[in-house]
C-alpha cells in the first residue's frame, strides 16, 4: 500500500501477492494460512447430490413402504 500498487481495501488474492513477490503461490498459502474453501465447497456439493436425487427419486416407494407397514400392523 505505501508503494502504491494496493488500493486501501483492495481484495487481495494468492495469485496476485506471488506475483508481487516474485515467489510460488505456496508459501504465500502457507503464510496467510489459505485454505481453498471454494474447492471444499464444491466438493461438498458434488458429494451431496447423489444421495439428494436418490432421495427424491426414491421418495415414492419410500413413502409408500411406510404406509404399508404402517396399515398392516
Amino acid at each position: 500500500m505505501s508503494s502504491g500498487q494496493l488500493a486501501p481495501g483492495e481484495r487481495l488474492s494468492e495469485e496476485l501477492l506471488a506475483e508481487m513477490v516474485g515467489i510460488s503461490r505456496g508459501p504465500i498459502r502457507e503464510a496467510t494460512g489459505y485454505t481453498p474453501v471454494e474447492q471444499y465447497m464444491a466438493a461438498g456439493l458434488i458429494f451431496s447430490i447423489l444421495p439428494v436425487l436418490f432421495y427424491l427419486v426414491m421418495q415414492r416407494y419410500i413413502i409408500a413402504s411406510l404406509t404399508a407397514g404402517a396399515v398392516k400392523g
